[in-house]
């Protein structure tokens, strides 16, 4: 195989003249292409001999690493390499650049201004002595003052820039040419070089200016371009003694500008950036007074916070308990006790000094002191009464409430100026994305906003109002909150999944049985931890909502068995389609028609005759006793007790116990068989159902009442979009969805691809590669968006730290993570189906499951001591040079003065709101706070479900089984994405660094060891068609992007794609179906037992990669033969374009692979006339001439 590919064109050209006798190529037409691969090719060469770093790789290895002596290489080629050349020497160009503008740039904005001033005018002066009109004059200044005064600093850049360049490439030259270097000649280099910018400038206002203001503004513009390159040419010129360039010279030129314009206003567009984004850091974090607009929006706020939290509880803790305040006036307090039997009127004084806000710390008075005490360190300004002794309870508690209103103010303030409201956002054509409707998808997608930008994306964007920013932020909040908040009980209660976990079947009845019958002092201590959980909890959601029923001791929770939940579900799913009406009435609050009413009494009368399940028999039985005729209050129950399973509103709490089902101690269970039996089940489903509304109630309000107020406020307001996104955000990650019929298939075909989805994970999944793909998810996750040093660090405290470890635990990280990456993976929350319990037995046996769990162990451990890290750069306290020995006084002027300490607080900010969710402001960081950031960031970079950043289609209930195992890679390239557009914008490149890392390391390590795999499973040494060419290619087999790494191993990158493309049930579908057609066509030559055989490769590839490998050990002689030689031609050919495009290198690297794996069935080298009939059949496929 020849080693270059720049003689193609001539050598197959020979061929050609001398292959008459061979009637392939007679009248064959010559290809006036062929040369271009190897142009492009030597183009590049060129330009790296030309560089900084070709010439110093001359001086090391004592000649050009790329000898082009032979290729003709013409004006255009020079012009283009060394335009390549500049802008390989980026780092040097910044360098100059950087150094012209801190030597000089004070000075030339002083002295120079008035210098180029004075100049300026005498040229005007000039003009105007030779009858310039008055217009062209004052043209001809403007001109003048915006590039020399107004766009100094990149004229400073460029000039410096350029300088440094010339003079580094002339002293190499000359190390080059005679060893020695004269230093003079160097530095005269740097100034022509840096004097022709200035020329060139001046060149460039001339020349626009030969012709009048109305002359078309591409004349104008080439004239510019022709004065600024004469210009430009006129020192080098000048230096070789001419008076005039040549032609030459001018295209020479040409390269050298294109390169400096392009090293230059990537430079200045960077700096502009950086610039901006400190501006931004300044506005969203400084202490600054909030602007009009914002304080129009904080008023705002406050008013639909008055709105929503009009009756909210007021709860108190004395010595016999919690009480609710049910009235107060200026001297009493009247309440009764959270289970409603007694009620009380009492004096202010002796209230405050009895009741305190929390349960079992310091006395109600002592409580009152440390809130005020608090307060008046952090509210200097307040005018708070500090001396304690001359005030009373009353006076005390008043003093707090004025502290916790002054508290709520500078929060709310504190977040408005991080949302940047008036920041402009760029029009640009991806805005176009926000406005795309779907009207022209099918109806049943029920989509009101555009299917390319996330939701959060959307309220962002131009045009949406600060209201919406505000409404998803809450959304998002709420999502975290209910994971910290879960943690926190299980902390407080020591409460341990490992000891619920190996309770016995009958322990966990026994459990049911004791928190039913028994009183406290009675229980067990896995029943006492239980009831405090769960009297903690009533507690808790009582101080939200005033609705909650009354405190019942002997509580046990109660959950309606998984199969009767599944029956009611299809029950009501029918009911609301012959009488969609049903939920209509019950939203707006309207008695049911006497049609609707009649409708539901026929329908549960049927149902406790006819339905197929017991259970459900006997539920509706229950319901329809303790309704009676008020069939509102029947349909209300069914509903409330359906949506606790998938909106997760708290129904236990909110209607108590009025039922006739009791427990019955002979039977070991209730008297009608609806409920589950399982305490640990029970307890479970009931916390995590707690903890969702409680964090709801928090940020959502109660009922979803804030977030449903904000968004009938964006629609008053004209922003229907983002009001639009919002609701489809909130019943998604509610739950609500999950029970509208119009957003879902019927009961019998969705539960169809719930066990569909199922199976792909269970052969996909834990039957494939993806949990070595797992392994390796850090490395463009977690540890993509952290510094290396603080990330590795943070990742190894996972497993030695055992104080990190208790953190990690008591945060209650990676309780779900197995379920919520299963919902990811299916769209389906894990239930209690056959096919569910297998998948995640599968998924736990492959090891998937624990890869997962650590995964985000480790991801929350590095999020905690990154968050750390960036506080402490936010702060001040760990800026540039430090642990360096520099003085603190110059590392100090170097984080506030220059540009990079700034941007570096700046990007720390930053990164601090956006990867988790903490506000700057000035202190060390709270366990609160820590804990809920390392929960978003691990959720964030684990890809678990968030519905703000998702696009929306993805989860919708009709469209999400056609994206099972997808979603993974696209959440992980949107990460990426935003991780690399974020640092990115200050400058920062050490994400693409890592990202190399992962590729390299990672992705290298990865795609042998599937090699490894597949080899040991199959028994054979197959040719790896993954061959990951790239960096891409090795990026797409980390992590999540690997989930479904095996299509790389597909034959060919049509293959990929499609694979890509097509949802992966109709994928498996396909497959059946080939085989079975296969199967059918082969029996009449090989007999039913021989076609089977043949058939058992293709009908495995459905049971996933793995089963697929052991499966080619059945496999035939003959097929493994016919298969190889079909793999043959195939690679030959790709062997032949590679050759043909100029890559040598990968040309002999497959070809040695597939030689290696196949040594029976070689390739040779391909000839030049193997080259030349591609490149023939390649310009008659251009001609449209079928090949001979």
């Amino acid at each position: 195989m020849p080693d270059n590919t720049r003689y193609i064109n001539q050598v197959a050209n020979a061929y050609l003249d001398k292959a008459k006798s061979q009637r392939t190529y007679q009248g064959a037409p010559r290809p006036i292409k062929i040369s271009m691969p190897g142009y492009v090719n030597n183009l590049f060469k060129e330009a790296y001999n030309k560089s900084t770093y070709g010439l110093v790789d001359q001086i090391i290895n004592k000649g050009e690493r790329y000898d082009l002596s032979n290729f003709e290489q013409g004006t255009l080629f020079d012009v283009g390499s060394t335009a390549l050349a500049l802008v390989l020497d980026l780092p040097t160009f910044f360098v100059g650049g950087t150094a012209a503008k801190i030597g000089v740039g004070g000075i030339a904005k002083t002295v120079g201004k008035k210098n180029v001033q004075a100049a300026t005018n005498q040229v005007t002066k000039i003009l105007a002595e030779n009858g310039a009109r008055p217009a062209y004059l004052n043209r001809v200044n403007k001109q003048l003052t915006e590039t020399f005064i107004t766009k100094g600093d990149r004229l400073i850049n460029e000039a410096g820039g350029l300088g440094i360049v010339s003079g580094t490439h002339d002293m190499l030259h000359q190390k080059i040419e005679k060893e020695d270097v004269d230093f003079a000649q160097a530095i005269n280099a740097s100034l022509v070089g840096a004097a022709s910018i200035g020329l060139g400038k001046f060149g460039k206002v001339a020349g626009t200016n030969i012709v009048g203001n109305k002359a078309p503004n591409m004349l104008k513009s080439t004239l510019g371009l022709g004065g600024e390159v004469l210009g430009f040419t006129q020192p080098y010129t000048f230096q070789q003694g001419r008076l005039l360039p040549s032609p030459q010279d001018l295209a020479f030129t040409a390269g050298i500008l294109g390169g400096v314009k392009v090293l230059g206003g990537g430079l200045s567009g960077i700096g502009k950036s950086i610039s901006g984004n400190i501006e931004s850091s300044k506005r969203k974090f400084g202490n600054r007074a909030l602007t009009t607009k914002e304080k129009q929006f904080r008023d705002d706020l406050i008013e639909q916070e008055a709105f929503v939290s009009l009756g909210k509880p007021q709860i108190f803790f004395g010595q016999d308990g919690g009480v609710r305040v049910t009235k107060q006036t200026k001297n009493t307090v009247e309440f009764q006790s959270l289970d409603g039997t007694i009620s009380q009127k009492m004096n202010k004084n002796k209230f405050f000094k009895e009741y305190g806000f929390e349960k079992g710390k310091d006395a109600p008075v002592a409580q009152l002191d440390r809130l005020i005490n608090e307060g008046v360190k952090e509210f200097p300004t307040l005018k708070i009464k500090s001396d304690l002794s001359k005030m009373s309870p009353k006076q005390k508690y008043e003093q707090v409430r004025l502290i916790e209103g002054q508290r709520y103010i500078s929060n709310l303030e504190r977040n408005i100026k991080a949302m940047d409201i008036e920041k402009k956002v760029d029009k640009n054509i991806f805005n176009r994305f926000h406005t795309f409707r779907t009207e022209t998808l099918p109806t049943f997608f029920n989509m009101k906003y555009s299917p390319f930008a996330s939701p959060e994306s959307t309220v962002t964007r131009k045009g949406a109002l600060p209201g919406a920013r505000e409404a998803m932020k809450l959304l998002d909040d709420y999502h975290v909150e209910k994971d910290a908040a879960l943690g926190e009980i299980f902390k407080k209660h020591n409460i341990s999944l490992k000891e619920l976990g190996k309770l016995s079947k009958d322990d966990r009845v026994k459990l049911t049985e004791q928190l039913e019958l028994l009183p406290d002092n009675q229980l067990d201590d896995v029943a006492k931890k239980l009831r405090a959980a769960m009297t903690d909890m009533y507690e808790q959601y009582a101080k939200i909502d005033s609705e909650i029923a009354p405190f019942i001791a002997k509580y046990a929770m109660r959950d309606l068995r998984f199969d009767v939940k599944d029956k009611l579900t299809e029950l009501r799913m029918r009911m609301l389609k012959d009488r969609p009406g049903l939920d209509d009435a019950v939203r707006a609050g309207r008695e049911f028609t006497k049609d609707e009413a009649s409708f539901l009494k026929q329908r549960i009368e049927k149902e406790i005759k006819n339905n197929s399940n017991k259970g459900v028999r006997e539920y509706l039985s229950f319901v329809k006793e303790s309704s009676g005729d008020d069939f509102y209050r029947a349909y209300l129950n069914i509903r409330n007790d359906l949506n606790s399973v998938h909106k997760k509103t708290f129904h236990n709490l909110k209607k108590g116990r009025e039922t006739y089902i009791y427990w019955d101690k002979n039977l070991k269970k209730y008297s009608s068989d609806i409920f589950e039996t399982d305490g640990v089940s029970n307890f479970l489903n009931y916390s995590n159902t707690w903890a969702d509304q409680l964090a709801r109630g928090k940020f959502l309000g109660v009922g979803n009442k804030r977030i449903e107020q904000k968004i009938r406020d964006l629609e008053l307001k004209g922003d229907q979009l983002s009001a639009n996104v919002l609701t489809d955000v909130l019943i998604r990650a509610t739950g609500a969805i999950e029970t509208m019929p119009y957003f879902n298939y019927s009961p019998a075909v969705k539960n169809a691809f719930r066990t569909a989805t199922q199976w792909q994970i269970t052969t996909k999944i834990a039957g494939g590669t993806a949990t070595l793909a797992n392994v390796f998810q850090p490395m463009i996750s977690s540890l993509l968006g952290a510094n290396y040093a603080v990330g590795l660090s943070g990742w190894g405290k996972t497993f030695v730290s055992k104080g990190r470890g208790k953190f990690l635990k008591d945060a209650g990280i990676a309780r779900n993570s197995n379920i919520q990456h299963m919902e990811v993976l299916s769209g389906f929350k894990p239930g209690q189906t056959l096919s569910e319990k297998i998948a995640m037995k599968a998924t736990q046996f492959s090891g998937f499951n624990f890869a997962n769990r650590m995964n985000t162990y480790t991801a929350a451990s590095i999020g905690v001591d990154m968050m750390q890290y960036l506080n402490k750069i936010s702060q001040g306290k760990s800026g540039l040079f430090t642990g360096t020995g520099m003085p603190k006084s110059v590392r100090d002027k170097i984080r506030k003065e220059t540009t990079a300490g700034k941007a570096r607080e700046a990007w720390a900010k930053d990164k601090l709101q956006n990867d988790y969710g903490i506000i700057f402001n000035g202190k060390d960081l709270t366990t609160e706070q820590l804990t809920r950031g390392a929960i978003r960031y691990s959720r964030d970079t684990q890809l678990l479900r968030n519905h703000t950043k998702e696009l929306l289609w993805m989860t919708h209930p009709k469209f999400r089984p056609f994206v099972v195992l997808k979603s993974f890679p696209l959440k992980q390239a949107k990460f990426i994405k935003d991780q690399l557009r974020t640092d990115l914008s200050y400058g920062n490149v050490m994400p693409i660094m890592r990202l190399a890392v992962a590729a390299n390391v990672g992705g290298t390590a990865l795609l042998h060891s599937y090699d490894f795999i597949e080899k040991k499973l199959s028994g054979r040494d197959d040719y790896d068609f993954r061959n990951a060419e790239n960096v891409i290619d090795r990026i797409a087999a980390v992590g999540a992007m690997g989930v479904m790494g095996d299509f790389l191993a597909a034959e060919s990158k049509m293959q990929n794609l499609r694979f890509t493309i097509t949802p992966v049930i109709m994928s498996d579908i396909e497959k059946l179906w080939t085989a079975t057609s296969q199967l059918m066509n082969e029996s009449g030559d090989y007999g039913v037992a021989g076609a089977l055989r043949r058939s058992t490769t293709r009908y495995s590839k459905v049971l996933g990669s793995n089963m697929n490998n052991i499966a080619k050990r059945a496999e035939s002689a003959e097929q493994t033969k016919g298969k190889l030689k079909y793999q043959r031609t195939r690679i030959n050919k790709e062997i032949i374009e590679l050759v043909y495009e100029g890559r040598d290198k990968k040309a002999r690297q497959v070809l040695t692979n597939w030689n290696t794996a196949n040594p029976d069935y070689p390739i040779l080298e391909p000839s030049v006339a193997d080259v030349y009939e591609l490149i023939r059949k390649k310009n008659q496929k251009r001609l449209g001439e079928s090949v001979r």
